[in-house]
Order: C-alpha cells, then structure tokens, then sequence
C-alpha cells in the first residue's frame, strides 16, 4: 500500500497553543497524522512565531505582512469586513495551490472557498475531503436574506456577499467528500444536493475548560446569552419571548458584543424591556456564567457554537434551536431543551418552566456538567485520522455507531 502523505489545509492562523476557529479541528487531526506517519504538512494563513510538534508551513512566507497591510487598509478606508475577508480567502487560495505536488496523496480542508487549489488537486489526480465548520453557505444565505428582509435590513454580510457565495458554489462540486460531524450540517449540505459526497460521523470539538469547582450563589432566577450577536444569533427573539417574563422575578443577562443592525433593532423595538442587562464583550465566560441558572442560545443556524460547551460547564441547562449544531449532545429534558427555529414561544415556555421548577432546573444543569466532563473527543479525532488514511472508522453514522 502507498505511503500517505496528506496536505491539510486550515484558513485561520496558528496561536500559541493550537490554532483558531476550526482550524484547531485541523491542527488535532495533523497532530494525529503525523504520529501515523501520514502528514505531509498542515497549512494555515500565518504562523508567527509558533511552532508545532509536526510539519506546519505558513500559506506563504509574505502572509504575515499582506494580512498586516490588508487589514490595515480596511481600517483606513472602512473596507467592509465581508470584502477584506474574500480578498484573504483568494489570497489563501492562490497560495494554497503551491503546496500541491504529485506525491500529496489527499488534500483536507476546513474551508471551501478554494477553486484554484481544487482545480490543481483534481489535475493532480488527489482526492478532496472536505470539513465544514457551519452547515452549507447557500442555506446560510437563504436565512440572512429572510431575517433581513422581516427587519428592512440591507447590505451584504459573509454570506450574501454574491462574489463569495459564487466562488463557494464552483468550488464545492470539486470536492470528493464532506465529513459531516452534526445532524445540521449534514441536513444542510445533503439538502443543497451533496448526498452522495457525505460521510457522516458525530463528535465535537470539547475546549480547554476550567475545572475549578462551581460555587453558585444563591439568588435571584438569571437567564443568561452569550455571543458575538449578529442578527443569526437569534437574540431578537429571545427579547420577544421576554415581553411575556417581565411580570416574573427574572433577569435576562446578555453577553458579547453586538452588531449595529441588532442593536438597532433592539433600540427600536426592545428598549423597553424589563430586568434586561447587558454586559458588552465578556472576557471571563466562567465567572459570567457563576450566578446564572440557565443558558439560552436561539441561534438561527450554527455550526457549533462553543458557549453552549461553557454553559455546560458551568452547570448551566441550556436552551438551544432545532438549527444549532450542538443539539446533538442535548438530552432533551434531561440536560436541556431543543426548540423549533425562530419561535419565540417556545422559547418562552422553557424559560418560564425552568423558571417554576428551578430544583429541576438545577439537577440539570449538574447533568449537563457530568455529560460533558465525561466526554473525550479523543476517540472522534482518531477515527477522522483512520477515515484520511483509509482505515475503518467506528464513529460513521452510517454504521450507527454514533457517540
């Protein structure tokens, strides 16, 4: 059997201890090749001064100043975020394209905004795996474009920007498999028409936790949200569910910063709300989360959001929607509540029933701790290793051998 040598490719950059965003998905699994002795070398945008304990290149050697230039730039002339990002994925792309040769044996990616790269993997006759970090862009797009819409928004973001979205759609039919590891995510990109391309497993990524004990006040009943708040964060109808709470002896905390179209929206339609906080950017989530007694995140559609772990931790229950990625690891009931997208009452009714039964509530959230501090994301990054190299992998859905 011909030895691996597998290109993998991340479009975040390497920090000090693994790598941001899903390239840290990446970074592990590179990690696991290279004890495998199948990695040819892990590829990100810029490196620094960072090292690794296998075979890591920066995309190129100039990447660190063209990023540097290119964002400041921006800065200077208020480049949109959505047009300063395409332009470093086309950089990353044109880059990316040399570090193909014809002993590569496969190519991993965890972006999908690379035609110049997948069009040189296929001459080259090397197979294409995919790893998405968010369900599938065009079903992204279609969500935008209705909130938008419902609220007289106007604009392009990430995922309406037309060139981006074209450059996504002449790029992705070029792959040969999409490693799914969520139920959304595989719906989303068999749904768009990829069925045949899904290899579908389950896990997730399970961040550095603190793991000091939980010593949580007593006190009032406090809801907490905590995100980078776009308008696909669903913070708006977790304010319309709580135009029916004001008449409880409730808080709402919300967390993270917010963007102007939310916080317009909220400006105009939901200044008036009692018992509602906001915090701005919160830099320590543990002691954000220490006096709450419940996590809420109504994302629209998301990949897998890590606050939703956080809470967990914290021994919080969490309430999230049917189109968040991490509902797979939610107990319904047990160590939280799924409920349907963009439905503020349903929303409603879970806070309002933790809120009652707050014992409850409590044994939950003490449950949702244990189900995540029982978790070992080793077993899922080592059966991607064995899907890359060609080996049985235990985790496929398909062989119903889910987590």
């Amino acid at each position: 059997m011909e030895k691996e040598k597998i290109v993998v490719a991340s479009f975040q950059s390497l920090n000090k201890h693994t790598a941001a965003g899903i390239a840290k998905l990446g970074y592990l699994l590179s990690a696991k090749l290279d004890e495998r002795n199948a990695l040819d070398s892990f590829i990100i945008s810029s490196k620094g001064k960072f090292r690794t304990p296998f075979r890591s290149k920066p995309v190129s050697s100039w990447s660190r100043y063209y990023l540097f230039v290119l964002n400041s730039i921006s800065k200077r002339i208020g480049l949109p975020a959505h047009i300063s990002r395409y332009v470093q994925e086309l950089l990353y792309d044109r880059f990316c394209s040399n570090h193909l040769h014809s002993s590569v044996t496969k190519l991993i990616v965890t972006t999908p905004y690379l035609f110049r790269t997948f069009k040189k993997a296929r001459r080259l006759g090397i197979p294409i795996y995919f790893i998405p970090g968010n369900p599938e862009d065009n079903f992204i797009a279609t969500l935008v474009k209705e909130e938008n819409a419902r609220y007289n928004i106007t604009g392009d973001d990430p995922y309406t920007y037309y060139r981006r979205l074209n450059y996504y759609n002449k790029s992705v039919p070029l792959i040969d498999k999409i490693v799914t590891y969520s139920s959304v995510m595989e719906s989303s990109y068999s749904n768009a028409g990829f069925q045949d391309k899904i290899i579908s497993m389950r896990g997730y990524l399970k961040p550095e936790l603190s793991e000091e004990p939980i010593r949580r006040s007593k006190g009032k009943f406090k809801v907490a949200f905590l995100a980078y708040t776009v308008l696909l964060k669903g913070l708006q109808y977790v304010l319309e569910a709580w135009k029916e709470l004001d008449g409880y002896d409730m808080e709402l905390h919300i967390g993270g910063i917010i963007d102007r179209n939310v916080q317009h929206l909220i400006d105009t339609e939901y200044s008036h709300l009692k018992n509602v906080f906001y915090h701005g950017l919160i830099t320590d989530v543990p002691k954000f989360f220490s006096d709450k007694s419940l996590y809420v995140l109504s994302s629209i559609i998301d990949g897998a959001p890590v606050s939703v772990l956080e809470a967990m931790n914290s021994r919080l229950p969490v309430i999230i929607s049917e189109n968040c990625g991490t509902k797979d690891i939610i107990e319904e009931g047990k160590s939280g509540w799924i409920v349907p997208n963009r439905n503020a009452e349903a929303i409603r009714e879970r806070i309002l029933e933790a809120y009652e039964h707050q014992e409850k509530t409590e044994q939950m959230g003490a449950y949702a701790h244990h189900v995540l501090a029982a978790y070992d994301k080793e077993p899922f990054i080592r059966d991607l290793a064995a899907l890359a190299i060609g080996e049985d992998c235990k985790q496929m859905v398909n062989e119903r051998e889910i987590l």
